[in-house]
């Protein structure tokens, strides 16, 4: 993209005003991740801070602000969470068929259930997100006296508060900004960690072993969006109907997309939070059981290769069961039998719907293996062959990666878009004579 593009890009009104929202609405959701909860020691939140400890798997995955005992501790996950959990129901629930049947009326419905569902969450989560920040007693100013009962109560109505705050603003990129308000706050948070990570690697690193570390994620980067990008066309045609017979020549060409990554990040985040759950019941157990402790601290390392065979097991086993969840082949079957359509030399109906899940069971087949290999790449590039620090190789791959390029790739087309509908606009006032080209 030139110069003289952007410049263009930016004097659309419209435009220039959506994406000042959008910066505004990241930067209170990003200032929000600096505000300490109450009665808590801010030099010795400083130095917890600095030690790296307390950062759960899903924290760093997502960039959450745990690590810094903010009122923004839990971000956008309770929404995502709810979310997931009301679109699965629908697979498992009747009422929630019901309300896919009902059109927009049941869209609302789900949205309104939704944000419930987000509210509940964020308490469960707030709980023991609190109980864990409480047994660092020394953090807790006047802890003994009256600190320790006021801090448990507020923090939790606190950070309910702002996830709820949280989504309100996700709500406002969507509608006045640009891209959709949870990708834009989920990108916020993952790169509100990268200018930390890149001051260590340029401390620790010469220019030479930067340049080949910069190229190497160029090079990471540039095949995740050929793999994002990747559509299979199953070449489809329409018979045209004349009179009472029909005739399939002449119809209408057009293709079936299936994309190489059908089930976007919905794999690497099911499989992050099972570890993460794995993790969570594990440590309490630890004093319980001998295998419980050691399951802990395995699974709670990311760069042990039990933990990274563990979620690659579990990314390419989601993304068969998303897949066959999210895309029914006898429906699409169905539907182009509705509408008089047809795979060129594929007889409709059953033949039809077998040869799409043929198809489609291939293409899952090396979309989870690539999705699975994402996920190896921070333990990977963290190796003692490459030693990339932990804090950048987390960019270098898995559910941050993905996250970072699905959105952008998300806001450049939706600015694209806006690009094109005010040239036509301008190509049409110029061809009225309002305006010279």
């Amino acid at each position: 993209m030139s110069l003289a593009t952007i410049k263009e890009i930016i004097s659309i009104k419209e435009l220039r005003k959506r994406l000042l929202y959008t910066v505004f609405f990241a930067f209170i959701y990003r200032l929000g991740s600096f505000v300490p909860l109450p009665f808590l020691d801010p030099k010795k939140i400083l130095e917890v801070i600095k030690s790296k400890e307390g950062a759960s798997v899903f924290d760093k995955l997502i960039g959450t602000s745990m690590v810094s005992y903010s009122i923004f501790s839990l971000g956008i996950s309770p929404y995502i969470t709810a979310s997931i959990i009301v679109y699965m129901g629908k697979f498992v629930f009747a009422y929630f068929q019901r309300l896919e049947q009902e059109g927009a009326a049941g869209k609302l419905k789900r949205d309104r259930l939704t944000r419930q569902l987000t509210v509940v969450i964020a308490l469960l989560q707030s709980i023991p997100t609190v109980l864990r920040i409480q047994n660092r007693e020394s953090i807790i100013l006047g802890y003994r006296e009256w600190g320790g009962k006021w801090f448990y109560l507020t923090s939790i109505l606190l950070m309910t508060a702002s996830a709820i705050f949280s989504l309100w603003l996700a709500d406002r990129i969507t509608e006045k900004g640009v891209g959709n308000g949870t990708s834009v706050l989920l990108l916020v948070g993952i790169m509100g960690r990268l200018p930390e990570a890149l001051a260590i690697e340029i401390q620790a690193k010469n220019i030479l072993v930067l340049t080949f570390e910069f190229a190497l994620f160029f090079a990471i980067v540039l095949g995740v969006i050929f793999f994002t990008n990747g559509i299979r066309k199953v070449p489809l045609q329409y018979a045209r109907q004349r009179g009472f017979t029909m005739t399939a020549y002449g119809g209408a060409h057009h293709h079936l997309p299936i994309k190489t990554n059908m089930t976007g990040i919905m794999p690497l985040i099911s499989a992050n939070m099972v570890v993460s759950f794995v993790v969570f019941i594990s440590d309490r157990l630890r004093g319980k059981l001998n295998v419980a402790g050691s399951i802990a601290d395995v699974m709670g390392d990311t760069s042990s290769w039990q933990c990274n065979l563990v979620q690659a097991l579990l990314v390419f086993a989601g993304s068969f069961a998303y897949t066959a969840i999210f895309i029914d082949p006898r429906k699409i079957a169905n539907d182009l039998k509705k509408n008089n359509g047809f795979i060129p030399g594929i007889k409709p109906g059953a033949p039809t719907a077998h040869y799409i899940d043929k198809i489609m069971s291939r293409i899952v087949f090396c979309g989870g293996l690539f999705l699975a290999f994402v996920v190896m790449l921070p333990a990977v590039t963290s190796s003692d062959k490459l030693g990339i620090s932990k804090e950048l190789s987390a960019f270098y791959g898995g559910t941050s990666l993905l996250i970072i390029i699905n959105v952008i790739l998300e806001i450049a087309q939706q600015i694209e878009a806006y690009w094109h509908r005010a040239q036509y606009d301008r190509l049409e006032q110029f061809s009225k004579g309002v305006v010279n080209l």
